[in-house]
């Protein structure tokens, strides 16, 4: 997936949510509009890199895999916010 397409399938996103939630960290998706986008592209996994260096006797974060937004074992859509804006903003 490139970076360009899930910039745009942000903002298509964003154009969904709130002020108020716009301005949370973790957003429990309640518009169905939005459901039904979400069902049609699926969750988002992204891999990162810092760019940190290891530093010896502490943990560093290197990168990894997260999700931007995924079903939750509820069946709930949550959308990760926070890891939007460490990456994307």
């Amino acid at each position: 997936m490139s970076l360009e397409k899930i910039k745009q399938e942000i903002q298509i996103i964003e154009s969904f949510l709130t002020e108020e939630e716009l301005n949370k960290d973790l957003i429990e998706v309640e518009n169905e509009e939005l459901i039904k986008y979400l069902e049609t592209i699926g969750a988002r996994e992204i891999q990162y890199e810092t760019g940190n260096q290891p530093q010896f006797g502490k943990f560093t974060e290197l990168g990894g895999v997260t999700n931007l937004w995924y079903k939750d074992d509820n069946e709930i859509w949550l959308i990760k916010y926070y890891e939007i804006k460490r990456f994307f903003k």
